[in-house]
């Protein structure tokens, strides 16, 4: 995954943009965040651009083409995680939230969180 910041504005940046590249795919997928000016605490662009400023030095050794998630292994520097890692996270997570995860997947992150919110009440146009 690489990430690239787009000129700065009263937040920082006004936009991310995410490229994904899985090996057993041909093509990259690209996406794009646009940033929230008017509530910069729960901007994510704002929150990604703070997060690659601060781990900066602990990105000097890696190759131009590392992950955003850094992995870190007592008395080794930090390093690019697998695909496999971050599932990990998001399926402990997931638990960790109360969903149950025999049945939801890491790549159901998305439809699980919205069905979720859903359930406990927070509206539609929230989700």
């Amino acid at each position: 995954m690489s990430l690239h910041t787009d000129g700065p504005n009263s937040i920082g940046f006004v936009a991310v943009h995410l490229l994904v590249q899985q090996p057993k795919e041909a093509v990259s997928k690209e996406m794009t965040l646009g940033a929230i000016a008017s509530c910069p605490e729960l901007c994510l662009v704002a929150t990604t651009a703070l997060f690659v400023q601060k781990t900066s030095s602990m990105r000097a050794h890696l190759a131009k083409n590392h992950t955003l998630f850094l992995g870190f292994i007592k008395g080794n520097q930090p390093r690019s995680i697998r695909p496999s890692t971050m599932g990990t996270w998001i399926k402990k997570t997931l638990g960790e939230c109360g969903v149950d995860i025999s049945v939801h997947k890491g790549h159901s992150t998305r439809s699980v969180a919205a069905t979720t919110a859903r359930r406990r009440g927070v509206s539609v146009s929230q989700i």
